[in-house]
């Protein structure tokens, strides 16, 4: 006997189709084992897969389960932002722009979706984790395993390190747009680099002004994870507010930014960020983008 689900399939961080970064989404996915979900990731294949089951907290409207073609996560920007846009279509619209909660193993997440403007709706999630660091990693091992040379790589205030906001990343800060382009994965230099650190997801950036830019250009990536290259990385985004509050000395207020990930690989997105600051510190990390959907059928799961 089987089991049939529906599936949508969106790409994220972008306002038109065949950019950003595509996501599959399960909008009905009780009664789904985990082991049956990591099957569906890998049969998608794409960075990843979201499923929308009923929550267990009484605020949230819905729980999410994330997982890449090789493991779950517990929490990630694209699809969050993608399942906050498919859970609104059964809002009323002021109550999808007054904000709503969902589910996620790294905590509670608070989304709204404003579908005012003139473009596609606009999603904007609250990090369900301040972002926090973790140990300075050696910059010289790292350049070589995304193949740069070490003067390519930023030191001081920027030099590389680990940040999470609910899911770890290695952040590479490098000198400019062309040593971004210029990096790739060296798979040797690779596993020597994170041979005693399993943070193997690198969140490599730029900033043509580190003191005060606020437009970003990056890339990610995650090979042991399934994902040689990531098109667009909320969660990275969202532990980056961290690094640029520390790097960047933000005062008090609020502050924005826009990463612009996946161009190098064809796939251009836009992801908005944003941090209030109180009292010094990091009391808030927001992200924002919009989705479009790019297809919708069913899946026949064997039971």
């Amino acid at each position: 006997m089987s089991q049939q689900h529906e599936f949508q399939t969106w790409d994220v961080f972008t306002q038109r189709r065949f950019a950003g970064n595509p996501l599959a989404v399960l909008a009905r996915a009780d009664g789904i084992d985990p082991a049956m979900m990591a099957q569906i990731a890998r049969e998608f294949n794409l960075s990843e897969t979201v499923f929308i089951q009923s929550p267990q907290a009484p605020e949230a409207i819905a729980s999410l389960r994330i997982f890449t073609p090789a493991m779950e996560l517990p929490f990630a920007g694209h699809p969050t932002i993608g399942a906050s846009l498919v859970l609104a279509q059964r809002l009323a619209p002021a109550i999808a722009a007054g904000g709503f909660w969902i589910e996620t193993k790294a905590g509670l997440v608070r989304a709204s979706v404003d579908a005012t403007g003139d473009g596609l709706p606009v999603a904007t999630i609250v990090a369900p984790q301040i972002p926090k660091s973790f140990e300075i990693v050696d910059a010289a091992l790292l350049a070589g395993a995304i193949g740069l040379g070490p003067t390519d790589v930023m030191t001081g205030a920027f030099a590389p390190a680990i940040w999470s906001a609910g899911t770890p990343f290695t952040f590479i800060a490098v000198r400019d747009r062309q040593a971004l382009s210029a990096a790739r994965v060296t798979s040797a230099q690779w596993d020597l680099a994170f041979a005693r650190n399993d943070t193997h997801k690198v969140f490599i950036f730029t900033l043509e002004d580190w003191q005060t830019g606020r437009q970003i250009h990056a890339r990610m990536f995650a090979p042991t994870l399934g994902v040689p290259e990531d098109p667009a990385t909320g969660s990275a985004t969202a532990a980056l507010a961290g690094l640029l509050h520390q790097a960047q000395s933000l005062v008090d207020g609020e502050h924005a930014w826009t990463i612009h990930q996946g161009e190098d690989m064809g796939r251009p997105s836009v992801i908005g960020l944003a941090a209030t600051i109180s009292a010094t510190r990091l009391a808030q990390v927001r992200l924002s983008g919009s989705a479009v959907q790019v297809s919708e059928g069913r899946y026949l799961a064997l039971s």
